[in-house]
């Protein structure tokens, strides 16, 4: 580590330990931006933009997206589109360093027990 350079709090994984992550279920997940830099939206004094679907930051202010931020409401969306009707996403919220998104799977369980895609895999496409 270099000198003045910030070191980030280790977190415990919140992880849970042998659970199948492809599973049916609706998943509440929280994608962080590098070094939490501040380029996905921004507080405003207006009330014209929007940020999710029906969030709002505080009275006579809103949060809105940065061109970053346009494209990750892309990508989210996206996912809606990509994953042929196994994959919604429910909600999301985009804030100036993070991305709250809550993701239902229901998709058809393969031969070998497993569903097809992992909340890895769709995550992973996200970024």
């Amino acid at each position: 580590m270099e000198k003045g350079e910030k070191r980030l709090p280790q977190r415990k994984s919140n992880r849970l330990k042998d659970y199948d992550y492809s599973e049916n279920g609706c998943y509440f997940i929280t994608v962080c931006t590098k070094d939490k830099a501040q380029v996905l939206s921004c507080l405003k004094n207006t009330s014209e933009a929007r940020v999710g679907t029906g969030l709002r930051a505080r009275p006579n202010k809103i949060f809105v997206l940065t061109p970053v931020g346009v494209e990750i409401e892309k990508a989210v969306q996206y996912i809606n589109n990509n994953y042929n009707n196994k994959v919604t996403v429910d909600n999301y919220c985009i804030m100036p360093n993070h991305l709250h998104l809550l993701i239902t799977i229901q998709n058809r369980i393969s031969s070998d027990g497993r569903g097809d895609p992992s909340l890895r895999d769709i995550v992973a496409n996200l970024k």
